[in-house]
């Protein structure tokens, strides 16, 4: 468990971006991260009768129950956004580890947000919620993502596990390996 003091707070805004929490009022925003092929490939319900307003629900679910969940990325710039990132528990077998996780909408892919926002993200964890440890679990054929976590990780070697039936790798990074790396 994280301490009381850290809930319902969002990462710190970064050079380019800021994180602001998901409202019902996003689902429009949601579907547009998860409307071209390359994303429905690692999400194929998306899209379904539903699904945007689950996952909205489940994150406002998140930041009542655990301090935390995906956020929103907007560019600072112009207010655009360009996906969601954010910390989400997850099973890892019989484990229960923290994750950032990033989905962005196809636009603004290539561009470093991604690694920008999950940088940030893995900072909050440590610094704001007291975190021993953060994961990405990312699937062994989402080779962009793979690129993502390996910079967010520092280069980690990653570890090859089944996750949720399907072959995954897992970056992590500890805290003490955190205080050790240059920002």
């Amino acid at each position: 468990m994280l301490p009381a003091m850290a809930r319902a707070s969002v990462p710190a805004p970064t050079r380019r971006l800021r994180f602001r929490p998901f409202t019902r009022e996003d689902r429009p925003l949601v579907l547009r991260t998860f409307e071209d092929p390359a994303a429905r490939r690692f999400y194929p319900d998306a899209g379904t009768e539903g699904w945007a307003d689950r996952w909205v629900d489940r994150q406002i679910k998140r930041y009542a129950e655990e301090g935390h969940g995906l956020w929103v990325v907007e560019r600072i710039e112009d207010g655009e956004c360009v996906g969601d990132c954010g910390l989400t528990w997850q099973r890892l077998g019989e484990e229960r580890v923290l994750e950032v996780g990033y989905h962005l909408i196809a636009a603004h892919r290539g561009r470093g947000h991604a690694t920008e926002a999950a940088r940030a993200c893995v900072d909050h964890a440590f610094r704001v919620l007291g975190a021993e440890s953060v994961t990405s679990l990312v699937d062994l054929e989402n080779l962009a993502s793979q690129a993502v976590a390996a910079r967010v990780h520092a280069g980690r070697r990653p570890e090859p596990v089944l996750h949720a039936g399907f072959p995954h790798q897992v970056y992590e990074t500890r805290r003490s390996e955190w205080r050790a790396t240059p920002r």
